[in-house]
Parts: C-alpha cells; structure tokens; sequence
C-alpha cells in the first residue's frame, strides 16, 4: 500500500502538488484555519472529507478576494485614460527642456 495515499485521505503535500499549490501556500491555508491536517508519525495528512469541505466552501467564494498586480492596475488605468477626443495632445519629450540645458552657463564677455 501507498504511504501517501491512505484511506480516506492523502498526504497534504502530495494533494497540495496535485492542485498545484506549493507548501508554503499549504501552510499559509493551514494558519488561517482554511484547512485542518492530521500529523501522523511526523507527515501530514488531510482527509477526504476536509477536501470536500475546503472545495465547499472555495466554491461558494468564502476564499475569494480581488484580483490585484500589475496586470489589474493597468488594466485600470486603460479603462480610466480618457478618449481621445477629450484628451489634450502629449507634449514631446524635447519640450522638457525647452528653455535651454540645466547647470551652470559660462557668462557672456
């Protein structure tokens, strides 16, 4: 017989690399009380019933926040810009520095 697998339930990090989720995430889910393992002779377990709960519970959004990132703040942001009718033509890079080079100018004789 598998000593991953028991009857019942599977070790957790087997079942973590299974919906590719690593143990850091594991442990993370554990803390929080989202999920509840067993310690069997030192490793790990989670049984069947509390997968069941744990997708239960996923699946009615109890674990569900917003998305966030780089991807979602421009995504904003494009959503946001205004069309171009509206909008006021962009200045060139060159009208940064339109009144002359910065630092010191040698006097005129």
């Amino acid at each position: 017989m598998n000593a991953d697998v028991l009857i019942g339930g599977i070790d957790f990090d087997l079942w973590l690399d299974q919906i590719g989720r690593s143990r850091s995430t594991g442990l993370r889910w554990r803390n929080r009380g989202w999920v509840t393992t067993v310690n069997i002779d030192g490793h790990q377990f989670i049984a069947q019933e509390e997968i069941d709960r744990f997708w239960a519970r996923a699946k009615a959004g109890e674990f569900a926040k917003e998305a966030g990132g780089i991807i979602c703040m421009q995504k904003e942001e494009a959503n946001n810009k205004p069309t171009s009718e509206t909008s006021q033509p962009a200045s060139s890079p060159s009208s940064k520095h339109a009144r002359g080079p910065v630092g010191r100018t040698k006097a005129a004789p």
